[in-house]
């Protein structure tokens, strides 16, 4: 996406804007210039995202720069209404500032050179960022604000979230429709953009209706219902290798619970005993290894199924320890967690 960026610009925008002004060969450093501006554009508009979902005590895993945007991957689902409009409009505000800041340098600087062509570029990409994801489609940034508002209004995530993605399949119609036109009768370029970004809508609003009908299905199923993965008890002073060699050909098992005194202190999963012994570290105390109980992620024995499943996945967690009462029964694994959850919901579609 930058080559492509710093092509265009060098070839068509500032030949067009500032022609005659350098031989054609100097627009090149210009275009790699601002097509880095542009991405940092871009990047600046995820970390509003990220920087009001901090400031919810919401866990940030991760800034993903795609080919038309950026993705901010949050840990866990925002808890109030408030929270999820402001990581929302966090980041097209953030554009808007950007858009401003630039139509700000353009006035002081002389018309018809580098920096004011620059400028005029930074205002329109940003006001495009800030414009496009206020479109009321979810999972757009204007979908999820509106989701937000939905949710405030009624108190009800869940209705909210199916009206939000109803409207969202509405705009992706509309994008759809708009894009033929335009492409039969206009500019084919901008015609099949709108098909492209109608067609990705579609498909999301889609999956999102598909997900709400499924957890609908699944309401009342508790981690209690899933098969849980027994962890083999060993102590804390011995060694992993050790625990391997001895103990583990006879249970076969998926992870290790660390006891001291008959108490649990702590889990190593099968990766991280894997990864130990990769790393020549299997020599060491499993206590030295595990991770204590205290500061892992817990799920209850009564906690909802289907919101285990997203903090899973939001946190991309393949197996969590599950506890009743401060009683350890097990690890409950991503993988068995959707088994039974699709098993359940086609039981209950079935009947």
């Amino acid at each position: 996406m930058l080559a492509l960026l710093a092509w265009g610009l060098a070839t068509r925008y500032f030949p067009l804007w500032i022609p005659g002004a350098r031989k054609e060969g100097s627009y090149w450093p210009f275009g790699l210039a601002s097509a880095l501006l542009i991405l940092a554009s871009v990047l600046l508009h995820e970390i509003g995202h990220a920087v009001w979902a901090v400031r919810e005590d919401i866990p940030v895993r991760y800034i993903s720069l795609l080919m038309f945007g950026g993705v901010t991957r949050i840990g866990s689902k925002p808890q109030t209404a408030r929270a999820d409009f402001g990581i929302a409009v966090a980041g097209p505000l953030t554009s808007l500032g950007l858009a401003g800041f630039a139509a700000a340098l353009g006035a002081v600087v002389e018309p018809g050179t580098v920096w004011h062509s620059v400028s005029r570029l930074l205002v329109a990409t940003n006001l495009l960022l800030a414009i496009s994801n206020l479109i009321p489609a979810f999972p757009l940034d204007g979908g999820r604000a509106m989701r937000a508002l939905l949710w405030g209004l009624t108190g009800n995530q869940l209705g909210a979230t199916r009206n939000a993605l109803w409207l969202g399949l509405l705009c992706a119609l509309a994008s759809f429709g708009m894009g033929v036109v335009l492409a039969t009768f206009g500019s084919l370029w901008l015609g099949l953009l709108l098909v492209i970004s109608g067609l990705y809508l579609l498909n999301v609003s889609r999956t999102g209706l598909k997900q709400l009908r499924l957890q609908g299905l699944v309401a009342g199923v508790t981690v209690r219902d899933v098969a849980l993965v027994p962890c083999l008890a060993v102590p804390s002073a011995l060694s992993l290798d050790r625990a391997v060699a001895e103990l583990a050909p006879r249970e076969n098992p998926r992870c290790f619970l660390v006891t001291e005194g008959g108490n649990p202190q702590g889990l190593i999963t099968s990766e991280a005993a894997e990864s130990a012994v990769q790393h020549g570290r299997d020599y060491l105390a499993v206590s030295e290894l595990m991770i204590p109980v205290g500061s892992a992620s817990l799920a209850a024995a009564d906690d909802d199924a289907w919101s285990i499943l997203e903090r899973m996945v939001g946190s991309e967690t393949d197996a969590l320890p599950v506890a009743d009462q401060g009683r350890f029964l097990g690890m409950l694994t991503r993988e068995n967690l959707w088994k039974h959850i699709c098993d359940y919901a086609e039981l209950v579609a079935s009947n």
